[in-house]
């Protein structure tokens, strides 16, 4: 029953990675900005993808009405990208806000990737590791429960 959630992980991985490395590269050339890469970016990218998708893939099957995962998955978008520490520094953060972002998991994904691509950018990674591998391991038991009830 989990082939189909194994196939559109596949999938999506597959088209976004070199997209996304793409698009890194062509930033860094364009912003003047030295790459470090090492080796831990690929499976770190790959768990951020795995996490990412057992929460869309976990929506989807859960709730019943395409428009409302619609709705969820745009305000979640929308926050993520305007409201977490990926682009901004988590000091720059309330207190409050810092303190909630180091318990969901977008910060901590930012964190694994950009210690694979920069030095001295990324702090606390195994405990950003510890984090995006509970929230992978927590989505995805949720979604394997979710097709079990669907079953």
């Amino acid at each position: 029953r989990l082939v189909p959630a194994a196939a559109t992980f596949t999938v999506f991985t597959v088209i976004a990675l070199p997209v996304a490395l793409l698009s890194t590269w062509l930033a860094a050339l364009r912003f003047g900005v030295e790459l470090d890469l090492a080796w831990v970016v690929i499976p770190y990218a790959v768990l951020a993808s795995l996490m990412a998708a057992s929460v869309g893939y976990g929506m989807s099957l859960a709730i019943p009405e395409p428009r409302i995962t619609n709705l969820i998955t745009n305000i979640v978008i929308f926050l993520v990208l305007l409201f977490s520490p990926i682009v901004i520094p988590i000091d720059r953060f309330p207190d409050w806000s810092a303190v909630a972002h180091r318990v969901l998991p977008f910060y901590h994904m930012a964190n694994l990737v950009r210690s694979g691509l920069t030095d001295g950018l990324a702090s606390d990674v195994g405990q950003s590791l510890a984090v995006v591998i509970a929230w992978t391991i927590v989505g995805w038991a949720l979604v394997t429960r979710v097709v079990a009830k669907r079953g």
